[in-house]
């Protein structure tokens, strides 16, 4: 996990993969990570391979982060960027969607990212459909 977190930190994201890869198939065998670290490792190694422009393994991780953590609100968050970036609209909404619930359950403190300033949107805000969600998921929660 550390061998990544280097590459991973100065951008190498190409670099970072393959010791996330290790550190994730090790966890898997052996859990070894306390949750807050085996998020970060799910949530750089998903980034590293959006990054990357590797959208189906990047899928994969995030699906892989919400089987172990479904009301996980980044893994959702996230996985909606990834289906934005793939160009799919309905599931992008669904993930959006379920991100900010499961924010609003959880009440952390932690803050969500703004789907309407995230550039991974940009595309789908051209979408009155998408556009009138990201609209209501900004509301104050009643």
């Amino acid at each position: 996990f550390r061998a990544g977190s280097a590459p991973y930190l100065r951008g190498n994201f190409g670099l970072a993969i393959p010791h996330y890869e290790q550190a994730l198939a090790l966890e898997r065998a052996h859990s070894a990570l306390d949750k807050t670290l085996w998020r970060l490792l799910v949530h750089n190694l998903g980034t590293a391979y959006g990054r990357t422009g590797d959208l189906q393994h990047a899928k994969a991780t995030w699906d892989y982060g919400l089987s172990q953590d479904p009301a996980n609100p980044l893994f959702h968050y996230h996985l909606a960027r990834t289906y934005a970036a793939m160009n799919d609209r309905d599931q992008a909404m669904q993930s959006l969607h379920a991100a900010f619930r499961n924010h609003r359950r959880q009440d952390t403190g932690e803050s969500i990212p703004d789907p309407r300033q995230d550039v991974s949107f940009r595309q789908l805000m051209l979408d009155p459909v998408f556009r009138t969600l990201t609209e209501s998921l900004m509301l104050p929660a009643i």
